[in-house]
């Protein structure tokens, strides 16, 4: 199985991908939250389990370059295309090996962060034993590991797609052979399920998201020889078997079923007073076909349910937007995901201002209220009654999905500063044409003009320098764009765009 897994993954190498989710400073915010005291991301020890070509750690390691990374994967192809970008970009902090799950030891070394995403449900029983062994014997007493895989039901009807591309691609040998097979009964059955209703209006909004995949993920996620997808409360029972215990989801605002009516909720709740057990009827209520499980030792003491306590020592951040006041004072925000708040108390409103002009950087919890607090006027009440409520909003907020909670102060800045910087990896991505990765571990689209301008952020040059250099080498880009470099006004204007994108260091 191990030779077959190689020979795949070089001859169609998986792309690899940051995953903001997997965060060590979001995953220890996480922890905190419940009570742990996980090592903060800018002096960790991370483990990313199937690694690929190591981009998920990258950007992780241009941000804390205090901490370690080490990446494994079986693919040698991946790992040099990995050992070939770190040459380049200048991350000695990243070490990245070819070899199997199933060789890692406890002499492997002790890891604050274990990561495992998109590989779980994708290999053999053996293998998925191991990893959860790994994340027993290889875990720090307060570490975390995030583990993602396939569930039930969502995979239900994906999983009859799958099993039929496989079917009729069964007779083909090379790759992009099975993959053009593949998409060829997609088309098929699209077209062939038109007259039919509820049956063939879930078919095809399925089929549709298939077809748009890209044929190295449609390759190793449907047409791979293993895609085991479980249940919740079944891979719960698997961790448990290995010493393990639920934390959270990496996705917080998933867990909670807020689209859901206020009496629904409630009938929810009373359904069980098991964590997994309640969850596991959401995920059937809501068809989930993914998730991001956070797992931490059996002997972790975890509160029944989450306080607002620990938010003053966490930071805190939110693109946020305000928008507007209504006639009884109350004050709207919404976020870039779409997520919105009505909130009616001045301190938590004024909270929710400064976290939106101080995006991405934020504030520590507690730096927040006191900021909120002192720009309200000597007349306003701020009394422990006052913070306690916005604490509770905050933490609300957060569990929607409106606030983003971090363990460590974020690197990135929310000015551009009088000499602009950018990670060396961006830059080296930039300059050469690749994806670029931002300090919170995202994928960041660029225009050519925003590369070129990157390029050159290695924090030695002013504004007026920087204009005077993209004034003499804008030769390459189009009219609208050599726009930009007219004036400084204007440059600084598509700086404080990279700094809204987290692409510029504090």
């Amino acid at each position: 199985m191990a030779s077959e897994v190689t020979t795949t993954y070089d001859e169609v190498p998986y792309d690899s991908q940051p995953v903001a989710r997997t965060h060590p400073s979001h995953l220890g915010a996480i922890a905190r939250l419940f009570g742990m005291d996980p090592k903060p991301a800018q002096r960790a020890q991370v483990l990313e389990l199937g690694c690929a070509s190591g981009h998920n750690l990258f950007g992780l390691a241009a941000a804390y370059p205090q901490s370690s990374f080490v990446g494994i994967d079986l693919s040698r192809v991946q790992i040099e295309q990995g050992k070939a970008l770190l040459a380049q970009a200048n991350l000695p902090n990243v070490r990245l090996e070819q070899m199997s799950i199933l060789d890692v030891g406890q002499e492997f070394g002790t890891f604050d962060y274990i990561i495992c995403h998109g590989i779980f449900s994708w290999v053999p029983e053996p293998v998925r034993r191991k990893i959860l062994e790994i994340c027993r014997s290889n875990l720090s007493p307060q570490g975390v590991a995030y583990i993602s895989y396939n569930t039930y039901p969502g995979w239900r009807v994906r999983e009859t797609i799958r099993q039929m591309m496989l079917y009729h691609a069964e007779r083909h040998e090379r790759p992009s052979d099975k993959c053009r097979a593949a998409r060829a009964i997609l088309t098929l059955v699209a077209s062939a399920t038109e007259s039919l209703k509820t049956y063939g209006d879930l078919f095809r909004a399925e089929l549709e998201q298939v077809r748009r995949m890209p044929d190295w993920y449609l390759f190793h996620d449907f047409l791979s020889e293993v895609n085991q997808p479980f249940y919740f409360s079944e891979f719960m029972q698997l961790a448990d078997a290995a010493g393990l215990q639920y934390l959270c989801d990496s996705e917080v605002p998933k867990l909670l079923p807020q689209e859901f009516r206020p009496e629904a909720q409630r009938r929810i709740a009373r359904l069980s007073s098991d964590r997994i057990r309640t969850e596991q009827y959401v995920d059937f209520l809501r068809n989930r076909m993914f998730r991001r499980t956070l797992l931490v030792h059996r002997e972790v003491a975890l509160p029944s349910q989450l306080g607002s306590g620990a938010l003053e020592g966490l930071f805190m951040s939110g693109s946020l937007r305000a928008l507007g006041t209504t006639p009884n004072g109350e004050v709207a925000f919404c976020s870039r995901g779409g997520g919105r708040i009505v909130v009616r108390d001045p301190l938590t409103a004024r909270t929710l201002e400064l976290l939106a002009a101080r995006w991405p950087t934020g504030y520590q919890g507690r730096e927040l209220l006191e900021v909120a607090a002192g720009t309200l006027g000597s007349d306003a009440v701020v009394d422990g009654a006052a913070r306690q409520v916005t604490l509770s909003t905050l933490l609300r907020a957060y569990l929607a999905g409106l606030v983003e909670l971090s363990l460590d102060p974020s690197p990135t800045a929310f000015a551009i500063g009088t000499t602009p910087r950018s990670t060396e990896l961006a830059r080296y991505l930039a300059a050469n044409g690749k994806a670029v990765i931002n300090l919170l571990n995202e994928p960041v689209e660029l225009t050519p003009l925003e590369r070129q301008l990157i390029a050159l952020l290695d924090g030695t040059r002013s504004v007026s320098e920087l204009l005077q250099l993209l004034q003499h080498s804008d030769a390459s880009l189009a009219p609208s764009e050599s726009i930009a470099f007219r004036s400084e006004l204007d440059l600084t204007r598509q700086l404080e765009r990279l700094a809204e994108h987290a692409l510029l260091m504090a």
